[in-house]
């Protein structure tokens, strides 16, 4: 586990590259795998999310190069290959999943409602050729009080939560299954992807679902959409 002073030395070197005198570095407790800086001058402190305690210091300096040059040339620079292969491991998920469901605290231990089971929802996608394999998947419920989103989903911690209420008797099996999928395209795009090309082709998507047109007019007329799916991440 990489302990404070060895993540602020990373950064430090990295730093002194670009012309950062001052700096300094702190592992913080998160939900989500943010990284966040404030500068002023030549100087800037970091908080990293403790996701990353135990990565390899390749991964942290890549990931340290990544934000200085990102504060550098004011710009979205993607993050290095190795750095995004580290985080799609599947060791990564199987050690922090449960720490991420965990910080969510309210998600439910099992992918059976009170009314619904999605595992069904699986079978009826696969079925239609609409679902693809994806190993370490959580699947489960969340209340989530007034939020119109039908679903929260992490493509990092390939981890989807449906909303509550739509664990309810007279929400047919067709619309959950449409919701279900909103949520599962955003996991199967994965991490790390360019956010442009995602988004576009996850509209296209949910605008090539059977009948989506008809579910989205349904989503409304219940107070619920499914456009809000993503946790930010990075």
């Amino acid at each position: 586990m990489k302990n404070e002073n060895g993540l602020q030395q990373i950064f430090v070197r990295i730093g002194d590259e670009y012309g950062y005198r001052h700096i300094g570095a702190d592992f913080v407790e998160s939900c989500d795998l943010k990284i966040k800086w404030v500068r002023q001058g030549n100087s800037v402190q970091f908080w990293v999310t403790d996701y990353l305690k135990d990565a390899p210091d390749d991964i942290l300096e890549s990931l340290a190069e990544t934000i200085f040059r990102r504060i550098y040339e004011n710009a979205d620079s993607p993050y290095d290959s190795s750095f995004i292969e580290y985080l799609t491991t599947d060791l990564f998920v199987k050690e922090l999943q449960p720490v991420y469901l965990s910080r969510l605290g309210c998600a439910s231990a099992s992918p059976v409602g009170r009314y619904k089971d999605l595992r069904r929802c699986v079978d009826r996608l696969a079925e239609k050729g609409l679902v693809k394999n994806i190993p370490n998947m959580y699947m489960g419920w969340m209340p989530m009080g007034p939020s119109d989103s039908v679903g929260h989903s992490s493509p990092l911690m390939r981890s989807i939560c449906m909303n509550e209420r739509l664990d309810r008797h007279d929400v047919p099996d067709d619309l959950m299954d449409f919701c279900f999928y909103s949520q599962l395209k955003k996991v199967e795009q994965g991490f790390g992807m360019d956010s442009k090309r995602n988004n576009k082709e996850y509209f296209l998507s949910i605008e090539g679902y059977p009948d989506s047109e008809r579910f989205i007019a349904e989503l409304g007329s219940r107070g619920l959409s499914m456009w809000k799916t993503l946790s930010p991440e990075c």
